[in-house]
């Protein structure tokens, strides 16, 4: 992993993990009609970082079932 405005400004950094936290959200976890397992989970993790620059941001990831549950339709 690269620190964003690092890179924006051509330099290089250390980067630092900081706090890792969980949404609360539900999981529902079943077998489908066609014998698929699917895990439908609504919680994200959110994970705090720094460079040796004083730069720092957070990330959320979320993921998602194979079957693309929950994401918006286009």
């Amino acid at each position: 992993m690269k620190c964003p405005e690092c890179l924006k400004l051509g330099i290089k950094s250390r980067v630092y993990v900081g706090d890792f936290k969980v949404s609360k959200g539900h999981i529902m976890d079943y077998f489908d009609e066609d014998g698929f397992y699917h895990i439908h989970d609504t919680s994200a993790t959110t994970t705090d970082y720094a460079c040796s620059s004083s730069h720092s941001w957070s990330e959320t990831k979320v993921f998602p079932c194979w079957c693309k549950w929950g994401e918006e339709k286009k």
